[in-house]
């Protein structure tokens, strides 16, 4: 099984390989914050993953492209919060890219995989 590393390389490799508009859609690449980041938890994932933010966040929404850059879903938290659950449920085993944004502009972005026994 490769190391997170490896696979980390290999998305990345993957996305920038994409057209922008195609990872991203409509959103604005330019980060608004570059201080922002965040952590998934467990990583892999089965059915449900916290997405917890280094600074409290209100007014955002994460998306989750799969390995192809299709949008497979959005989430929109109006609450301020440090912390959020994302059911996974739907997602098929695999790799997949989560990028936070605020305002539709993007924050931060991390790699997520999918792992149903």
């Amino acid at each position: 099984m490769p190391n997170q590393d490896s696979i980390n390389a290999i998305v990345d490799s993957l996305f920038t390989t994409l057209p922008p508009d195609t990872i991203y859609g409509d959103y604005d690449t330019l980060e608004i914050d570059s201080n922002i980041t965040f952590t998934l938890s467990p990583n892999p994932a089965n059915s449900s993953v916290t997405l917890t933010i280094s600074d409290t966040l209100d007014n955002f929404d994460v998306a989750i492209f799969n390995s192809y850059g299709v949008l497979m879903s959005t989430s929109h938290f109006q609450e301020s919060t440090q912390s959020v659950n994302i059911n996974t449920e739907a997602l098929i085993n695999g790799i997949y890219y989560v990028v936070l944004l605020k305002d539709g502009a993007y924050i931060s972005s991390k790699i997520l995989s999918i792992l149903k026994e």
